[in-house]
């Protein structure tokens, strides 16, 4: 990029007319991402790092990563800081109460790989190599030589790596806030990569990491885990666990993933919101908090442990009995492969926006305290990346689009350090003109600083620039009209896609109807994502739709619970995933009313219960922000729950409606509904309350919006959009 090129990206992401992004991650050694493989310290037997290198001349020299750290810091604290915080005022540390304080620029640092000559050989080395030939994969259930026990010199000498890597930023002007054990422990990458179990990872946080963080950096927070949500509850239940291992006095946080795990890429930010309600149940539990007497949510935010309670009820602080602030870190996220650019696909593109915006309203409501992009500038079809894992992100780097003085750049599209041959197909993005990409949602103006500007930037500015700092989720869920309560048992309800009479549902087509995707219920919108067809003849229940591509899909209630999710997924309509239903009729009281059960009729023989129905599961931690009916998990249960009762409108709609034991008429669905929500108490926003509404749908909805039963204001939004 050119001077200007560089200043409008610092702009775009820190600066008061940009995104005004407030965490960062910078990663310790080198990444997929990275032009080479590197680490500091090459030094075979170093133990005591003497040639560790402090002037991490890489970092700081060769690849402008420093360099672009401390002009966001400079562009961020200029654009952000209050008034009342001077210049020099040390807030990067300590307390949490300090660091919600806008215009501070927190980093973080992952490792992906120790130095090669720290891990055992893998299955690339010889047989009788002693130590790995390079950084790439790992061993399990550690990659460390003489693994993470109490006297492993290796384990001894990353966790001093960590410590120095730390110093030497510092030295350099770059104070880091948090670090975390290991960027996707689970996972013997085929790039730089150091696996872990939840065991091998306590010990080595316990007898090293732990005690050399508190000895030379106890300002830095320690964050756990750095994975899929899917083991996150898994593994706190052992690093976490005051009972069960010392590990739990050295962290501070946990930090995840938003990755589905497997192959299919659509899923990724789509499953494992249930999970995160659970996990802060664990935290509850783990942490012995103790209830005031409102009896209200637990959430663990930005402060301490706190509960949300009714609007006119004052917030009351409970604290665990670790006296011990827990931190929840969305650590990294982004959608692969190629580029929304260079795909030159609006549906795919546009999609993926969206599911960004659904991904992060969707963890703070369950308590998350932030949220990072994986990448913050890639170039054109989404590296470098040295072993072509390419990715996309809401801004490209695209400096053979630039104008200088009137004059097109003479910078070629492919620089010599980029991967040229990759399996995506040609660069739609630059067969096309500057006025037909500005037409598609990449301005121009950023075209001639050699920036493609993505429609997903637009979406994180929805979020990002108003949800500040310091802010606090609010209890808030799009609910059924007041019309549908009104309307009479024998007329169809009035939902937001559909018109009351009206039995065809709206919204347009249903791009969750695919393998993997949780089944759960939320308030009744009238969607094709709350469509679900029983059918008399296989006895499956399946639902229908589309994916981003337009290919048809579909899918089947499946005939197991996801064990990891501890709720049940769509599965192919194959008779061994997918289950079968008799539907089976309910005496009712009420003339008007027919309830159903959906008894399985091929239970797994690893099924201790012989009648299973679908029910009604409750979601962990009440449902945190969003309350019980904000997504709760169906899941297979006893025939004689209240909660196996549903009611089934098809062929009119498909609707299959239930109602919580808590009160409240829910309706089954495909992951979640077009229409979604978040709103915060913004105490440094550009007001004291922010909502954030999200639709996916390819119809308008009107809507109106209540501050507890008084309306705030009525209005609309159009299909595929997003309103602050």
């Amino acid at each position: 990029l050119s001077e200007k090129g560089k200043e409008t990206l610092m702009e775009l992401y820190f600066g008061k007319s940009g995104l005004g992004y407030a965490l960062g991650r910078v990663h310790i050694n080198s990444i997929d991402f990275s032009v080479e493989a590197y680490s500091f310290d090459d030094v075979d037997g170093d133990f005591e790092l003497k040639h560790f290198d402090m002037d991490v001349k890489h970092d700081n020299q060769k690849d402008g990563m420093m360099d672009m750290i401390r002009r966001a810091t400079s562009v961020f604290a200029t654009a952000w800081k209050p008034a009342e915080v001077e210049d020099g005022e040390e807030t990067t540390t300590g307390s949490l109460a300090n660091v919600t304080k806008d215009g501070n620029l927190l980093m973080y640092a992952s490792p992906w790989s120790p130095p090669a000559w720290m891990k055992n050989p893998t299955w690339e080395d010889p047989k009788n190599a002693t130590h790995a030939s390079g950084m790439t994969g790992s061993t399990e259930p550690s990659c460390l030589r003489e693994g993470t026990g109490k006297d492993s010199r290796y384990a001894k000498a990353w966790a001093l790596y960590f410590s120095k890597f730390i110093t030497a930023y510092r030295e350099h002007g770059i104070p880091l806030w948090a670090i975390t054990v290991q960027n996707e422990p689970e996972f013997p990458a085929p790039w730089e990569a150091c696996a872990y179990t939840s065991k091998t990872e306590a010990d080595f946080v316990a007898y090293h990491l732990g005690p050399q963080l508190e000895k030379d950096h106890p300002d830095v927070k320690l964050f756990m885990f750095d994975h899929n949500k899917d083991h996150m509850i898994k593994w706190a239940k052992v690093l976490l666990n005051e009972t069960a291992h010392p590990s739990y006095k050295y962290i501070d946080g946990t930090a995840y993933h938003w990755y589905a795990g497997g192959m299919d890429r659509l899923l990724d930010g789509a499953v494992g919101s249930p999970n995160l309600h659970r996990f802060q149940s664990t935290l509850k539990d783990l942490f012995e908090v103790k209830e005031n007497a409102t009896n209200a949510t637990l959430l663990v935010d930005e402060t301490t442990a706190t509960v949300t309670v009714a609007p006119e009820t004052p917030l009351e602080p409970v604290a665990p009995t670790q006296d011990k602030e827990h931190i929840i870190l969305g650590s990294e996220a982004c959608h692969c492969p190629y580029t929304g650019y260079a795909g030159g696909d609006i549906e795919v593109y546009w999609a993926r926006a969206e599911r960004y915006a659904h991904a992060i309203l969707a963890d703070l409501a369950a308590g998350s305290n932030g949220w990072v992009e994986w990448n913050l500038v890639l170039d054109s079809v989404g590296g470098p990346n040295h072993l072509n894992n390419l990715c996309d992100t809401g801004i490209l780097a695209v400096p053979h689009r630039a104008i200088f003085n009137g004059t097109e750049s003479e910078i070629p599209p492919t620089l010599p350090f980029e991967k040229t041959k990759h399996k995506f197909g040609v660069n739609v993005g630059d067969s096309r003109t500057r006025a037909e990409l500005n037409a598609l949602g990449f301005p121009a103006k950023y075209l001639d600083d050699g920036l493609a500007v993505q429609p997903i930037y637009y979406y994180m500015g929805h979020i990002s620039r108003y949800v500040r700092p310091g802010s606090r989720v609010l209890s808030g869920l799009i609910q059924e009209s007041k019309a549908s309560e009104e309307s009479s048992a024998t007329t169809t309800p009035f939902r937001a896609f559909r018109s009351q009479g009206q039995v065809v549902p709206g919204g347009g087509f249903n791009d969750l109807a695919r393998n993997g995707i949780e089944v759960t219920a939320w308030p009744c919108e009238g969607s094709t994502r709350q469509v679900f067809h029983w059918d008399e003849d296989t006895k499956h229940i399946k639902v229908l739709g589309h994916d981003w591509l337009g290919k048809p899909t579909k899918s089947c209630v499946a005939k197991e619970e996801d064990l990891s999710f501890k709720g049940i997924t769509l599965k192919d309509c194959k008779r061994k995933p997918a289950a079968t239903f008799e539907k089976v009729l309910i005496k009712s009281k009420n003339k008007n009313e027919t309830w159903v059960q959906f008894v399985q009729t091929n239970v797994p023989e690893s099924s201790k219960r012989v009648d299973r129905c679908l029910v009604l599961g409750h979601l962990g931690n009440g449902g945190g922000a969003l309350g019980p009916r904000g997504g709760a998990p169906v899941r297979y249960g006893s025939c004689a729950s209240a909660q196996s009762k549903w009611k089934y409108s098809d062929p009119s709609g498909g609707e299959i409606t239930t109602v919580l034991d808590t009160g409240g008429e829910v309706c089954m669905t495909t992951g979640w509904p077009f229409l979604q929500m978040g709103a915060f108490s913004t105490p440094n926003g550009e007001s004291e309350s922010t909502v954030v509404l999200l639709n996916e749908a390819r119809d308008s909805a009107n809507y109106v919006l209540y501050d507890g039963n008084d309306v705030v204001l009525s209005g609309s939004i159009p299909p595929r959009s997003i309103q602050t």
